[in-house]
């Protein structure tokens, strides 16, 4: 089962090293890693060229917001899952095996999530600040980009993530899903 990464960034030179680690780190053989950056002014390009072995795809090019970047880089997803990992954040190690795992027990499951944990750094050493997790539907909380993988038919069943919303496309997203009564 091919998965495939969007990672959309933004003058992201600071984090993007790490995101990329931790992508190339999972064990699972089959990864195609997608960069949609949005015209990036400093040194992310540069970053990202010091790992061609990890990276299958990169575009810079103007997009209308990270929504419109994640959609791009779905339309060049040729995954049966696609997951999109922020340039800012990164997955333990294991995380596309465990789910793989999921998904090819589960054929008629259309989107997994998992948590999430936050964590900034302060003087008195690093804190989580916020842990995430479907449970949190209910108080307005929407799934998390790095913690969500979807096969790639749900897109094309409910659509992509509306870019007319500056925020919260997608939990709009996660409402089509659940109109459409996907598993």
């Amino acid at each position: 089962m091919k998965i495939s990464v969007i990672i959309p960034t933004y003058n992201s030179a600071k984090t993007i090293e790490d995101t990329i680690k931790s992508i190339a780190d999972q064990k699972w053989p089959d990864i195609q890693v997608i960069i949609q950056d949005g015209g990036s002014t400093d040194g992310t390009r540069g970053i990202v060229e010091r790992y061609p072995e990890a990276v299958s795809g990169w575009q810079s090019e103007p997009d209308k917001g990270i929504y419109d970047a994640m959609n791009k880089g779905i339309k060049r997803a040729a995954g049966e899952v696609v997951a999109i990992l922020n340039s800012d954040d990164t997955w333990l190690p294991n995380t596309l095996e465990r789910v793989a795992s999921v998904f090819s027990c589960n054929p008629d499951v259309g989107m997994v999530s998992g948590s999430i944990e936050v964590w900034e750094d302060s003087p008195n050493g690093a804190k989580v600040i916020l842990k995430s997790s479907l449970l949190h539907l209910h108080k307005g909380l929407t799934i998390q980009h790095p913690a969500t993988f979807v096969r790639r038919n749900v897109y094309n069943r409910v659509g992509l993530f509306n870019t007319s919303y500056r925020i919260g496309a997608d939990y709009d997203f996660v409402l089509r899903c659940m109109e459409a009564n996907i598993p």
